[in-house]
């Protein structure tokens, strides 16, 4: 319907590392689709997003959050280098 939507990749989210039929759904997808539309990173399955909801807050910014903000700043750094692989990603203002 746009032709010039592209998409930039694919963020697997909920999932659960304790769970096999999680894990062996993401090892499926990442065999299914091509290497450089996947990002490395994946977001779990985890309480303290719903509390952090609930309270109007990044999970980051709960005490017990600073393994979250690490997952999601590694993954905005796979969104720099994929919208800029030379290095020099200048983020545009809304």
């Amino acid at each position: 319907m746009n032709p010039r939507l592209s998409v930039l990749g694919i963020c697997l989210t909920m999932v659960q590392h304790d769970l096999p039929e999680s894990t062996e759904a993401a090892a499926a997808l990442r065999q299914l689709l091509p290497a450089e539309m996947m990002f490395q990173t994946q977001i779990p399955r985890d309480g303290l997003f719903v509390r952090a909801s609930a309270r109007g807050l990044p999970a980051g910014a709960l005490a017990e959050g600073a393994a979250a903000q690490k997952i999601f700043q590694s993954l905005r750094a796979e969104i720099e280098t994929k919208l800029n692989p030379n290095g020099n990603f200048q983020p545009r203002p809304f």
